[in-house]
């Protein structure tokens, strides 16, 4: 099993809207980010705050090492908001992967560009 291609896969298709969160991240999935702890039931509401609100992501992957059942991540992701105006955001952040699926996230998301209403985007 690949974890980083398992990650990548995660990441692509539940922010581009090509599948459904469990496929990819466990129900008992927990995500520490920017200071904020969500379980799964919040990651499920904040990915449907993030559709309420962007048209379009992109990501672009900087960096990604494996360690154990662990993946570090170092991407950047582009929104487009239904409005037009657009954000880039720089994400850190650290994947447990068990079972085939994502358990855990510690993340850090810093806005490199946008509207400074938009900061929050990644705990939103």
């Amino acid at each position: 099993m690949d974890l980083r291609q398992i990650v990548v896969d995660a990441l692509q298709a539940v922010l581009c809207r090509q599948a459904d969160p469990a496929d990819y991240f466990s129900p008992d999935y927990r995500q520490q980010v920017d200071g904020r702890l969500l379980d799964y039931a919040a990651f499920t509401r904040h990915l449907d705050t993030l559709r309420q609100h962007v048209a379009t992501f992109s990501i672009r992957f900087d960096q990604l090492i494996v360690e154990a059942d662990k993946v570090v991540s170092v991407h950047y992701t582009t929104i487009v908001k239904h409005d037009g105006t657009r954000a880039e955001y720089k994400v850190i952040a650290i994947f447990t992967v068990a079972a085939g699926r994502i358990v855990r996230c510690e993340e850090l998301t810093y806005m490199l560009e946008g509207e400074p209403q938009e900061r929050d985007l990644g705990s939103r």
